[in-house]
């Protein structure tokens, strides 16, 4: 991690967000009715520690030269074919076994890295095994660390996060009833869920001998000085301070008149209920305090300044009780108070893979989004949006950052967007909006870099992962995004939603696959399969259960009445092949059914309803529309277009006419080349590889109005022959200007999970 970040998840997400430092002075659109919005003025309170108790360090240390009375809290025993000795402060293991480490039980949440001190000979690989209290060790909890070839002699360092050790879940055997392609899982466990030990085994060719200096596992928690950290309980990420039972954390500060005070406070590491208290030194505000348990996620905490008159001010917080390992973190702390402007909020809600034509909205004639209709009804369609990729990490990126793929870089598992890059978040952000995820896709996530400019965030719930009982993960972020949008319904927030379904394994409801058997099938339907048939109807059937958690989060946006004044966005990343073109699933080719995507934008106060644009449109025109929409300022370096004044004057102002880009990294060569890119030229779409020095070698050529399942190839036709120059020569171009503003990033390293749902979502080996 390169820096802190933030972000929620959960129930929690109903608490108090961070968000910006600073709005923008840029009109804002129409007022919004009712009552005035809270807005973040300002983020985070000037801490300092104090330090009343003498705690025990959190990290847990094995040094082998030690004693062997005084060599706890953790014993060390070898077992198997593993010969163990002490030799010069060190402990030397020859064979095939393993060596075992016990000792109180590890929360990852306080410790997050187990360190080795090493030198080894024949060994390629390092097998950490865990499990929890009662339990017996199984493979499916073995994280496994690649060894650097060094000369004998020397020593290396290993570091491995603790977080990192995650399990995962096994195919079970189908059960009566099951509906055919159903998978079912079982429960895996992780380190989140406690270690109670660990076994370290080495593999390599040969007789492997390793020798250990030292080990430790190590806390982030252990500083000496005040620093904002990343703070992480049960999946939910924010930035802020930690304090060990007995001490506590001091602010001074003058609020301004009417301000609020919002954090979240959780315990890691207590082994009984803590306590924090709050309490002014002046006496201006009354004293307050929360009882946390232990195994308590987050809470939300809210005091209300407006007593102080914006005189100066005091906060003292103090942890008591939960037992000598008792941290309390204490995260998100935001400074609210009424806009000088009020601004609309926000819902960007992404389907992952959804193809356009597969909706009732565009033309499809089953009923799989009928609460998607009536919202568009109510705003404007975009009826040729054009997706940047054909892939969720580069197109989503394309999506918040407003920038292709070439340029943003993000164009496989191992890189991620630069901080450099402004994201959407961060741009709302430094005009007083809270930002807020909640993504079920690592692609989309933080390991993908995009969560910059999140205030509160999570890491995803998505099938495959540890703690996903399901794949339909719109209704596991369902709940808490309504929660969070009635906890905030009085501020000013940005929310950002991606789900999983209708991601592959097509899993929906029986009752919903029977309702739209029992209707009309899709164009193309009886030239289908079997199995592609009904992979085909179970896909309808998770974009219908998709639709219906929609039409929940719409129901509390008029509950609080916010639903006028709030601007809310439906798109996808991608789309989905069934056949077509002789490909399945996506980040196979560059037709249209991987590339036409849903884009809706509805805001009633402002936007009059009923358009069906038909001016083609990109991913990377959302975010600076959405900001030209708010009256805040987007990005210099951004490519895409500002389509607010179009939006905002009706159908009779027309989008002027630009050609729209899209791009994949094969990670396989295609024909030899591992780029290809996607030319949409007015109603001429060129499909091309690209060279390494960026010439464009023309695969095929269409024309979309007269060929939308694009069967017929036009190249080399005499009149064409100037559009396909044109195009050629123009993606010629848009290449070198991208590659050399590209800014990529290195994504961390895959963790288990991560590679573990990678493989179950079909993205590796593509």
């Amino acid at each position: 991690m390169n820096r802190p970040r933030r972000r929620p998840t959960g129930r929690l997400l109903v608490l108090a967000l961070a968000a910006c430092t600073a709005c923008a002075d840029e009109p804002a659109p129409p007022p919004a009715s009712g009552d005035a919005l809270y807005a973040v003025h300002a983020r985070g309170l000037p801490w300092e520690r104090r330090l009343v108790a003498d705690n025990a360090p959190l990290s847990v240390s094995w040094l082998f030269d030690t004693p062997a009375a005084d060599r706890g809290p953790m014993t060390w025993t070898a077992s198997g074919g593993t010969q163990h000795q002490y030799s010069e402060g060190t402990l030397l293991l020859v064979g095939d076994g393993v060596a075992a480490i016990q000792g109180p039980t590890l929360d990852p949440e306080i410790h997050h890295v187990l360190a080795l001190r090493l030198r080894t000979r024949d060994v390629d690989k390092v097998l950490v095994r865990w499990r929890g209290e009662g339990e017996a060790f199984h493979e499916s909890r073995t994280y496994t660390a690649t060894i650097t070839e060094t000369p004998e002699d020397d020593w290396q360092d290993l570091a491995i996060p603790v977080s990192s050790l995650r399990g995962t879940r096994h195919l079970l055997p189908p059960e009566p009833g099951d509906p055919p392609g159903r998978k079912r899982w079982s429960k895996a466990r992780d380190a989140a869920e406690g270690v109670r030990e660990l076994r370290i085994a080495f593999t390599g060719k040969g007789a492997v001998k390793a020798q250990l200096d030292e080990l430790h596992v190590l806390s982030d928690f252990d500083r000496d000085e005040l620093v904002d950290q990343r703070l992480g309980r049960a999946g939910i990420y924010c930035v802020g301070n930690v304090m060990r039972s007995g001490d506590s954390l001091a602010a001074r500060f003058t609020p301004v008149p009417d301000e609020r005070l919002r954090m979240w406070l959780a315990v890691a590491g207590a082994s009984g209920p803590t306590t924090v208290r709050l309490r002014e030194t002046g006496g201006l505000l009354e004293e307050r305090s929360w009882t946390l348990a232990p195994d308590e996620e987050w809470r939300s905490v809210k005091v209300d300044l407006a007593p102080a008159g914006g005189r100066p001010v005091e906060l003292e917080l103090l942890a008591e009780g939960g037992g000598r390992r008792a941290v309390v973190m204490a995260g998100g702390v935001v400074r609210m108070a009424p806009a000088e402007t009020a601004r609309p909020s926000i819902v960007l809600y992404l389907v992952d893979t959804l193809r356009a034509d597969r909706l009732g909205t565009y033309g499809y004639p089953r009923a799989t989004d009928p609460v998607l209709r009536r919202i568009a009804a109510e705003g404007v369609v975009f009826e040729r949006a054009f997706a940047s990729s054909n892939w969720t990490r580069p197109a989503t990126s394309s999506i918040l950052t407003s920038l292709d793929g070439i340029t943003h870089g993000n164009t496989s598992h191992l890189a991620r967007v630069s901080p450099d890059v402004r994201t959407l978040a961060e741009q709302l952000a430094d005009s007083g909006y809270l930002t807020t995820s909640f993504v079920t896709n690592f692609n989309a996530s933080e390991w993908a870099g995009l969560e910059q400019g999140m205030d509160v965030w999570h890491d995803p719930p998505a099938y495959g992962a540890v703690h996903a009982a399901d794949s339909l993960t719109s209704r596991l972020i369902g709940g808490p995004i309504r929660e969070f949008l009635a906890e905030h319904a009085d501020e000013q927030v940005f929310l950002y939603a991606h789900s999983g379904d209708p991601h592959v394994p097509y899993d929906p409801p029986s009752d919903l696959v029977a309702v739209l058997a029992d209707g009309p099938e899709g164009p193309g339907f009886s030239e289908m399969e079997p199995e592609v048939r009904g992979n085909a109807l179970r896909y309808d059937a998770e974009v219908l259960f998709n639709d219906g958690e929609i039409g929940l989060i719409d129901d509390v946006l008029e509950a609080e009445g916010r639903r006028d004044d709030t601007i809310f966005v439906f798109v996808s990343d991608h789309g989905e092949g069934f056949g077509e073109h002789g490909a399945f699933e996506h980040r196979n080719t560059l037709y249209q059914e991987e590339l036409h995507v849903p884009l809706v934008f509805r805001w009633p106060a402002a936007i009059p309803p009923g358009q069906r644009r038909s001016e083609p449109v990109s991913q990377v025109d959302v975010a600076p529309t959405l900001l030209g929409l708010v009256g805040a300022p987007g990005a210099d370096e951004w490519q895409g277009r500002d389509l607010s004044a179009e939006l905002l004057a009706g159908p009779d102002a027309a989008i002027p006419d630009a050609p729209l880009f899209s791009h994949v990294l094969h990670s396989a060569p295609k024909d030899g080349l591992r780029d290809e890119v996607a030319v949409l030229w007015g109603d001429y779409k060129l499909i091309a590889g690209v060279t390494e020095d960026g010439e464009i070698v023309p695969r095929a050529l269409h024309h979309l109005g007269d060929d939308p399942g694009e069967t017929e190839d036009l190249r080399g036709r005499p009149e064409v022959a100037d559009v396909e120059a044109a195009a050629v020569r123009w993606a010629r171009e848009r290449v070198a200007l991208s590659r050399t503003a590209s800014r990529p990033a290195e994504a961390d390293a895959m963790d288990p999970q991560q590679r573990h749902w990678m493989e179950e979502m079909g993205y590796l080996g593509k």
